[in-house]
């Protein structure tokens, strides 16, 4: 999602926190929301262009600096140099 700017809204469970920046890429609900929570959610980030626009941003940004392949292998590389160190 965050490689096509997509706004993400989903349950804060697991690893899914590391991954979604609350407010920032999209929106956490609390576990066990409802179904209408996240109807509610949605449409109003949907309706509000401003609010949208600014989970596409947001979202997109994400993917540049950290939610990505390239960034991916520089840590592996530098935890294996460490490791090795």
């Amino acid at each position: 999602a965050a490689a096509y700017g997509l706004p993400v809204v989903c349950s804060s469970v697991g690893g899914i926190p590391d991954i979604v920046n609350d407010m920032v890429s999209g929106r956490l609900l609390v576990p066990g929301a409802t179904p209408d929570q996240y109807a509610e959610l949605i449409a109003e980030i949907w309706e509000s262009d401003v609010r949208y626009r600014g989970f596409v941003e947001g979202s997109r940004l994400e993917y540049d600096r950290r939610l990505n392949w390239d960034v991916w292998a520089d840590r592996v590389e530098r935890s294996l140099h460490e490791a090795a160190a």
